[in-house]
């Protein structure tokens, strides 16, 4: 715990997730929005969320190939530009065949928006608590999203804010987070993939390190062990015959 809260990148991290995620959402809105004034069918509900999750596939292999050739610096800025775009294509949302171009346009986009997020937060985990930090900010994501649902549908219900407005308000309230991106740490932003200094190969590379260090001082011991035996079982048979002498 104190290696965590000692963790500069790690709690950067931790507030630019919490301010991408929390913006006003508009999930519960959207859903709404599809019964009761476009009339949809759950059965076309699920085949648009069949269409974004294949669109997300071919996100997540085009991101595949960007982070090995990108560091952070640019992918992060794009991420958060994909995900303003794909909040700002609902608002063409009118007609069953516009919504099935804006979720599957919204899936490319909003896995290439999450991807570098989740790059990020992995690599800020500080050196052996690898887990449990990665666990802090995946629960102050999943935090950051509840509230932001429960945010947008007040607005709404409270507020009465129309579904479009929340959508302007959603994506404006994301862009923002583009001004936050440049005080990340440089050791977090600068690294891609293929870079040999990557925070994990040097976690590897030490653990191998200590590991054979912690092997080593047992060879040497066991080694003198045997020495001192062999030493012993050569002076035992000289004793004994010195003492047969008269």
């Amino acid at each position: 715990l104190r290696t965590l809260m000692r963790s500069g990148p790690l709690w950067s991290a931790v507030g630019l997730l919490f301010l991408v995620y929390v913006s006003p959402g508009f999930q519960t809105p959207l859903y709404y929005y599809q019964i009761d004034t476009l009339r949809f069918s759950p059965q076309f509900i699920g085949d648009l969320a069949f269409v974004g999750g294949g669109l997300g596939l071919l996100g997540a292999g085009l991101y595949g190939v960007l982070c090995r050739r990108l560091n952070l610096r640019p992918l992060l800025p794009l991420g958060i530009a994909c995900n303003v775009l794909a909040a700002l294509g609902y608002l063409f949302y009118r007609s069953a065949g516009t919504a099935l171009a804006i979720e599957g346009a919204a899936g490319l986009f909003v896995t290439l928006a999450e991807l570098p997020l989740m790059d990020l937060a992995a690599r800020a985990t500080p050196k052996g608590s690898e887990g449990l930090g990665f666990a802090l900010m995946m629960s102050v994501r999943n935090g950051a999203l509840a509230l932001s649902d429960i945010a947008g549908s007040w607005l709404i219900d409270q507020r009465h804010v129309s579904f479009f407005q929340l959508v302007w308000l959603n994506a404006g309230t994301t862009a923002l987070v583009l001004l936050a991106v440049p005080f990340l740490p440089r050791a977090l932003m600068d690294r891609s993939d293929t870079d040999p200094g990557r925070p994990s190969t040097d976690t590897s590379i030490e653990r191998l390190r200590s590991s054979s260090g912690v092997m080593r001082p047992s060879r040497n011991l066991s080694s003198r062990v045997a020495a001192a035996r062999a030493s012993s079982a050569t002076t035992r048979p000289r004793g004994r015959s010195d003492a047969s002498v008269p």
